[in-house]
């Protein structure tokens, strides 16, 4: 499954006459799963690269925030603390970026997990929509 994220969302409310709202909704919203593509699909900003972080011994968040750091050759992309309000967390890059990546998670207390050789690529067929890398990074805590 494809998580698309939409980038801007407008709503705007009038009443008519018999006091009924009426909403217009000024963007496209995302789909959850692509399986055909008539347009553009790649302006929907797909990240290659999604990390669920959690604590090895708990199984639950990190106690402290972790920051992300992935690396393709001489590309060098640093996500520090990005949350989402997510638990565990969920950290992201190389969004719309195929390449094959050294991924680096970092929490203050833990050890650094770092995986290397995460291929992120394009479909073949229809759209070239980006397949993305999920990874699951359990940091061990220091001694």
């Amino acid at each position: 499954m494809q998580t698309h994220f939409v980038k801007s969302v407008v709503v705007q409310i009038t009443t008519d006459s018999n006091r009924r709202m009426l909403f217009t909704v000024g963007a496209v919203l995302a789909l959850a799963s692509v399986q055909a593509c008539t347009g553009d699909c790649v302006s929907v900003g797909v990240p290659g690269v999604v990390v669920t972080v959690t604590d090895a011994l708990t199984k639950s968040a990190p106690a402290s925030m972790p920051s992300l750091r992935v690396t393709d050759g001489s590309y060098v992309e640093d996500m520090p603390r990005q949350l989402f309000d997510k638990s565990p967390p969920e950290l992201w890059a190389a969004v719309e970026r195929p390449g094959v990546y050294t991924v680096l998670v970092r929490a203050t207390g833990y050890q650094d997990f770092v995986k290397e050789g995460v291929r992120v690529s394009r479909s073949d067929a229809g759209c070239a929509y980006l397949k993305q890398a999920r990874i699951s990074a359990e940091l061990i805590r220091q001694p």
